[in-house]
């Protein structure tokens, strides 16, 4: 009985031990909450704080600089460069509206550097040098320009409207035109090229995730219509897809940009912590180089949105459209413009 007795107060005092340490474990869990909720408080009113400074001292900045007839705006947000672009264009129709000159940058606001992605591959067509160093206005969103005004110019937005501010405003700078120059003359020239572009990783979450397969069935086809094509210009940012597409049984040489970086598990590469000059210049390089393919077949995606807007001429084919609360210009606005519809 002495031996049962021992056993149940070593029992006991473990069980005590455990419930004081598990108390603690709870208070600390509890002044853990306590001190989170707390600083979530204290940040989200520091953020207010701010973006109301910002947005006083966006007016200050946009009125003097209206005094140079110029407007200067950062757009600071973890968006792609498609979508970046079409915010740029929104700038621009606001510019040609109102006999304004743009300055428009593009920076991340998790870079150290700061890098300017729109300066890094764009110039402002005709842009006068100042005097004095040109002071942006930042904003995440139009709101925090602060203009008291209804901004609609993305609604104002069209294809020919697109052409002819492209056409007035924007330089693409010539190391990028070079490295686009040098491919096509390699492949594209005197060619008929079919350019697949296929948007993976986060796209799932703004459209149907379309499988490899339902793409290489779409090429087949494809090259059954037009068998005198010379290659497929396979364009990604999942490298499973790039591996997929070579190794099948397409009858029709594949080729593809050796770009820098390219996702292998579902993470978007702009929004993993790689070199964002990289990820933008490959971008940018495949998007125009499927304008210049003889015809464009696509998923859903604003960077080969974009290729329609550098050739309003070339043909589409979509694999994908975004779902209803996603169709925003360029894409909405050719979605009944293909050269025939994909099967499934």
């Amino acid at each position: 009985m002495y031996f049962l007795q021992e056993i149940l107060n070593t029992f006991e005092k473990m069980f005590t031990k455990k419930i004081m340490s598990y108390k603690m474990i709870l208070k600390e869990q509890k002044l853990v909450v306590i001190l989170r909720h707390q600083y979530r408080k204290i940040y989200n009113t520091t953020l207010k704080f701010y973006y109301s400074f910002q947005r006083y001292n966006n007016k200050k900045i946009i009125n003097k600089n209206l005094k140079r007839n110029l407007f200067a705006i950062e757009i600071t947000n973890h968006m792609g460069i498609g979508a970046n672009l079409v915010w740029a264009l929104e700038i621009m129709a606001f510019c040609n509206e109102k006999n304004l000159i743009p300055a428009i940058k593009f920076t991340n606001p998790d870079s150290k550097q700061k890098e300017d992605n729109f300066g890094n591959y764009f110039e402002i067509r005709d842009q006068p040098i100042f005097n004095k160093k040109i002071r942006y206005a930042k904003m995440r969103n139009f709101n925090d320009l602060n203009l008291n005004l209804g901004w609609d110019y993305h609604g104002k937005l069209n294809l020919e409207l697109a052409d002819q501010l492209l056409k007035k405003y924007l330089i693409i700078k010539p190391n990028i035109l070079k490295e686009v120059d040098d491919f096509e003359s390699k492949y594209f020239t005197n060619k008929t090229i079919l350019g697949v572009h296929y948007r993976g990783t986060d796209k799932k979450s703004e459209a149907n995730q379309i499988s490899y397969k339902k793409v290489e069935k779409n090429i087949e086809l494809y090259l059954t219509k037009y068998p005198l094509t010379n290659y497929v210009f396979v364009s990604s940012d999942d490298n499973n897809f790039i591996n997929y597409i070579e190794k099948s049984a397409i009858n029709c040489p594949i080729i593809y940009n050796n770009d820098s970086y390219r996702s292998s598990d579902d993470l978007p590469i702009h929004l993993a912590k790689n070199d964002l000059y990289e990820i933008n210049k490959d971008a940018l390089i495949n998007c125009l180089l499927l304008s210049r393919c003889t015809t464009l077949m696509k998923t859903a995606s604003i960077l080969s949105d974009w290729s329609k807007l550098f050739n309003p001429k070339i043909q589409i084919i979509l694999l994908s459209k975004p779902y209803e609360n996603f169709r925003y210009f360029p894409g909405k606005e050719y979605y009944d413009m293909v050269l025939y519809h994909a099967i499934d």
